[in-house]
């Protein structure tokens, strides 16, 4: 699969195009609960369909078995930190909160791309532990 949106910068690492932000950066920023919305209002010359690369950059090394970098709160995790990583309390209670309207009350079409950007970088997160454990384990064994 290419892809037309992801360069490398001088340290090798996979970055969203004109923008000097890393896949790993934008990982670590949803994974803390930044919204898609909150992050193109932030960085003007990100756009969805770079978030949506960066998702199937990683997914493509997962199922690769690579472990991706991700950055979260300004540090570089290790093998380890992934493996154990958790979402903060306050995002996970925040999907919950949007999940449960969802299936009660309804919420916006905002909200609704919000629950599908949440349940994919769930997915992406859980695969990310997955092969860092793998990794861990054979560099044990």
């Amino acid at each position: 699969m290419t892809f037309d949106r992801i360069t490398h910068d001088s340290r090798g690492k996979a970055c969203i195009r004109d923008t000097g932000l890393t896949v790993a950066w934008i990982l670590g920023a949803m994974a803390g609960g930044s919204t898609r919305r909150e992050l193109l209002a932030k960085h003007h010359a990100l756009e969805s369909a770079d978030i949506d690369e960066a998702f199937a950059f990683i997914k493509e090394q997962v199922r690769a078995r690579e472990l991706p970098d991700m950055e979260f709160r300004g540090k570089e995790l290790t093998a380890p930190e992934r493996s154990d990583f958790r979402a903060p309390a306050p995002v996970s209670e925040h999907l919950e909160t949007l999940i449960r309207r969802q299936k009660t009350t309804g919420v916006s079409t905002e909200e609704e791309a919000e629950i599908e950007d949440y349940l994919r970088l769930d997915h992406l997160l859980a695969m990310i532990k997955a092969v860092a454990k793998l990794q861990l384990l054979t560099t044990v064994g």
